[in-house]
């Protein structure tokens, strides 16, 4: 038996079945394809504590194709209801989208949209203090860097950093604002 075709032959099918919409991905998730309009996208989705959420009220995992009009609008990649990838049209990272409680741009989106101040962080367009999870994503590849969790401005949360292949990497928990002391 010739072992370099077979392995070639084992990884190439393995990797087909867990891509595949019957497949599961690594963290157990069914994989997904959901294509529609923005309208479609806007009743059969919900976004709910930062997270989206099917039509069966549970949190999504698998690849959005949003359109407007028939053409490419974005290409969301989610997992457990959290964006791993967020595109636009031309497969660029997008600079900055928003919902009540969601947040996902880049660096640059978010020096637009927020703002530091002594009380905590303000959503600009909203002029509000503001509570939810912010989705960092890289300007190059539109992949998930950063998750940060914010109640009334003041981080709140898990604040997770991710690897190229949408990982967590690291965590740290904020508890109104600080990291809790803990003796080693």
């Amino acid at each position: 038996m010739n072992y370099p075709l077979f392995l070639l032959a084992l990884i190439t099918l393995t990797t087909l079945i867990a891509c595949s919409p019957s497949g599961k991905t690594g963290d157990g998730s069914i994989v997904k394809e959901w294509k529609g309009e923005v309208d479609l996208f806007k009743t059969e989705f919900q976004i709910r504590h930062g997270l989206f959420h099917d039509s069966s009220d549970k949190p999504y995992s698998g690849r959005l194709a949003i359109l407007n009009n028939g053409v490419a609008h974005y290409e969301i990649l989610v997992g457990a209801g959290r964006p791993l990838s967020f595109k636009d049209a031309s497969g660029r990272a997008v600079s900055r989208w928003s919902s009540a409680d969601l947040w996902v741009g880049t660096d640059a989106g978010w020096e637009v949209d927020f703002e530091e101040r002594a009380d905590g962080i303000f959503h600009n367009p909203s002029g509000q203090l503001f509570s939810g999870r912010v989705i960092s994503i890289d300007d190059a590849t539109g992949h998930i860097q950063v998750e940060y969790n914010y109640t009334d401005g003041i981080p709140h949360g898990p604040e997770i950093y991710f690897n190229a292949n949408h990982e967590e990497a690291s965590r740290q928990v904020w508890i109104q604002g600080k990291i809790p002391y803990s003796p080693l």
